[in-house]
């Protein structure tokens, strides 16, 4: 994808002291530094920043969050990167992360870059986050990696809150017949037998927010939120 560096965050969050797990490819001397400085306090990506959106980048919400600003600045001048770029990993389940890609292009740019490549950035941090899970030994089952359109995601959400195919062909502006490929090769690719099997599966795997307002297009952005994170591991 281009990317400079790569942060991957995860908060096991079950018994009563939940633990965070961080692995980076950055210089040890930026992670000198970011301890020093204790930007874990500032950190939208350890925090869980993004409420919203799955794609957040972070420079842009810095001109709005003064220790944030100073962070993504400090970590600029040691040549982490110069755009930051948050992303939600399997959000709505109970195997949600974080992952942080850095890019050597200025933030105007990479909006642009993100138009492209938001799509595939969403599946390379899914793909980093199951990955690094199943390294470390902190699934309880197999997760399976699944590379799903975005147009494939909304046609799962919009089932999941029990909105009619006719109207789920008209949301996506698709022919009926080609709804029911598409319904018929995610029951396949994911293991099912029919769609209520579908749902359950794509709940389970955290592929649909069940909390979204599923007639309104989903977006990007959103403010970090403060947080004292977890003794990182």
């Amino acid at each position: 994808m281009g990317c400079r560096h790569v942060a991957h965050v995860y908060a096991e969050r079950k018994g009563e002291k939940p633990e965070t797990y961080i692995s980076v490819t950055y210089p040890a001397r930026w992670l000198l530094n970011y301890a020093l400085r204790n930007y874990f306090a500032v950190d939208p990506v350890v925090n869980y920043g993004q409420e919203s959106g799955m794609v957040v980048l972070l420079n842009e919400v810095a001109d709005q969050n003064a220790p944030l600003k100073a962070m993504i600045n400090d970590a600029r001048s040691f040549g982490v990167g110069k755009s930051f770029l948050a992303v939600s990993a399997m959000p709505y389940s109970e195997y949600r992360g974080a992952v942080l890609f850095t890019f050597d292009v200025e933030p105007e740019a990479m909006k642009v870059l993100l138009e492209e490549r938001e799509e595939k950035i969403i599946a390379a941090a899914r793909h980093l986050h199951v990955e690094t899970l199943k390294a470390r030994g902190l699934v309880t089952s197999v997760l399976r990696e699944f590379q799903l359109s975005r147009l494939e995601l909304r046609c799962l959400s919009l089932m999941a809150h029990g909105v009619s195919s006719a109207e789920i062909a008209g949301e996506l502006g698709i022919p009926a017949d080609q709804l029911s490929s598409m319904l018929a090769d995610l029951c396949q690719r994911l293991g099912c037998i029919n769609s209520m099997q579908l749902i359950s599966r794509a709940i389970s795997l955290g592929l649909v927010n069940m909390f979204d307002d599923v007639m309104t297009p989903p977006h990007s952005g959103s403010s970090p939120r403060q947080a004292s994170p977890a003794r990182p591991n």
